[in-house]
């Protein structure tokens, strides 16, 4: 910072009178350094430099200067240095602050100034070099494209709009600081509505060419979130959603300002939902059997709006009201509509007991796996009247008995059986096996575990490894995640309540150095 020189000499009487109006106006008594204010030559002031009989230099930046400036000060109209950053001064300079034709540069920042920066800075000052106002409350700044000699312009932190700013971006070679400004507030009153009225917002900021994206903090969402399709000043709501309750604001661009978005808060929008209740009268009866009956639905509601339904095990949709259900238990169908601008939506899942004409069989795989070369392969499970069984095998069969055989010498017989167990249409169970052929007959695996209590395939039981030092077992679901990992494996693991299904072991036989691998099949 060029302070020029100090001297003793007297200054002008206007000068010495305008500092004192400045000292009076910014309560100069509680600066933090006053030294010789008011008590000695000017010269000797702090803060003050001057050449000849003019101050050149006002410099008490940072010193608790509170207050405005005094129209006094215009009559330092030889000053060329001003250093006020970073105090408390409110108001603004006064325009006839163009009488110090002279000034090279003003740091104002960090007060706050407010109100239209001089414009007498555009044109009675041909010096001009370095302009500070940073972190203030400008609402409006000057163009300046005609100060030749304009090399640092800082005015970030105001709230000057694009009107403002563009136009300075074009002066070369200037070192020009724009962004960030303040957040402008305008919001008006609360925007207050019933369901499905149209509304509309809109903001006013300076600037040609400016692109807009209209921003909401809705209920269920806790940062700002873009509006689809807004992005004009206008924002325009054809019927409002109690979901677009929410505070709005709008952020502003300009290609002419690149590093900068202005963020222009709108109005708070509360929409009120008085819509009237619909309900659904229920089936009489829910209880249906499987395969045969079915149930109907009513086709709308007590306010006569039509219905869908949803089969929520399969995601099927349809408008039909007539359920046909397919397995027995518990299913449940999802009925619902989306309402009109009178009454609300309905949504409301019902649970329907699908019945079998005789207790659901348990079905079980009675056949020791797995099957040594030159065994018979034969699979069952329970022969009931009036079920119907659907085999599909290796060797491309589908045998409609309960039970199915293949000789030792068939040549597909590894492989998925898979049997499907109906009444009517209605499924009761489905099974799925997968079948190998062993060669080595010192030990055998059995690929079934039936933990039921009967005292058959209780535990994963691996024959002739009760004298194998080390026999490592490894369970693993369809996402080869393990599920059971076992040194020194005793036959003691009973599918540790997992659920039905097929899973895959690794046996491993440190002794022969030999690794086994299946499918295990869990049955309760």
């Amino acid at each position: 910072m060029v302070n020029g020189f100090r001297t003793t000499a007297q200054v002008l009487p206007q000068d010495s009178l305008a500092l004192v109006a400045f000292y009076n106006s910014t309560d100069g008594a509680h600066w933090y350094n006053n030294t010789n204010w008011l008590s000695t030559r000017v010269g000797l002031w702090e803060g003050i430099a001057i050449v000849g009989n003019r101050v050149q230099t006002l410099a008490l930046g940072n010193n608790n200067v509170a207050g405005t400036i005094p129209v006094e000060f215009c009559d330092l109209s030889g000053l060329e240095y001003i250093y006020l950053n970073k105090n408390q001064l409110t108001g603004n300079l006064p325009s006839c602050i163009g009488n110090a034709v002279s000034i090279n540069s003003i740091d104002l920042s960090d007060n706050a100034l407010s109100g239209a920066f001089p414009s007498v800075f555009a044109t009675a000052m041909p010096h001009l070099a370095d302009i500070w106002i940073s972190n203030n409350q400008y609402t409006d700044f000057p163009d300046l494209a005609g100060v030749a000699e304009l090399s640092n312009l800082h005015v970030e932190g105001n709230n000057l709009t694009f009107e403002d700013i563009v136009p300075n971006t074009l002066i070369p070679n200037l070192g020009y600081v724009y962004s960030p400004q303040t957040t402008i507030i305008q919001s008006g009153p609360d925007v207050i509505l019933s369901v499905f009225d149209p509304f509309t917002l809109q903001v006013t900021i300076g600037g040609t060419n400016n692109t807009y994206q209209w921003q909401a903090t809705f209920q269920n969402i806790t940062d700002n979130s873009h509006v689809s399709g807004a992005t004009s000043s206008v924002l325009y709501n054809n019927g409002a959603r109690v979901a677009d309750a929410g505070f709005y604001s709008c952020l502003v661009s300009n290609p002419g300002a690149p590093l900068l978005t202005i963020r222009v808060v709108s109005s708070r929008v509360e929409v009120t939902d008085n819509r009237l209740p619909q309900s659904l009268p229920l089936p009489v009866d829910t209880s249906v059997y499987c395969g045969i009956d079915s149930i109907i639905f009513p086709s709308a509601s007590n306010v006569l709006l039509p219905l869908s339904y949803q089969a929520l095990s399969n995601g099927f949709i349809a408008s039909n009201e007539i359920f046909y259900p397919y397995s027995p238990g518990v299913s449940s169908v999802r009925v619902f509509n989306d309402g009109d601008t009178t009454h609300l939506p309905l949504d409301e899942t019902i649970a329907i007991s699908v019945l079998t004409h005789q207790s659901i069989p348990s079905f079980s795989i009675e056949n020791d796996l797995p099957i040594y070369e030159g065994e018979e392969l034969t699979l069952t499970v329970q022969d009931i009247t009036g079920v119907i069984y659907s085999w599909t095998t290796p060797d491309f069969q589908n045998e409609q008995t309960s039970s199915i055989t293949r000789s030792a010498g068939s040549p597909l017989l590894e492989g998925v059986y898979k049997v499907r167990i109906s009444e009517g249409t209605c499924l009761y169970d489905s099974l799925r096996i997968t079948v190998s052929l062993s060669v080595d007959s010192n030990i055998v695996i059995y690929e079934l575990i039936t933990p039921n209590g009967d005292g058959d395939n209780e535990t994963f039981y691996i024959k002739n490894i009760e004298a194998l030092p080390s026999v490592h077992v490894t369970i693993f679901n369809v996402w080869h995640q393990v599920l059971y990992n076992k040194d020194s494996y005793k036959n003691d693991w009973d599918g540790g309540g997992l659920p039905v299904g097929t899973y895959y072991y690794l046996v491993k036989v440190e002794e022969w150095d030999k690794e086994y691998k299946g499918n295990l099949y869990i049955k309760r």
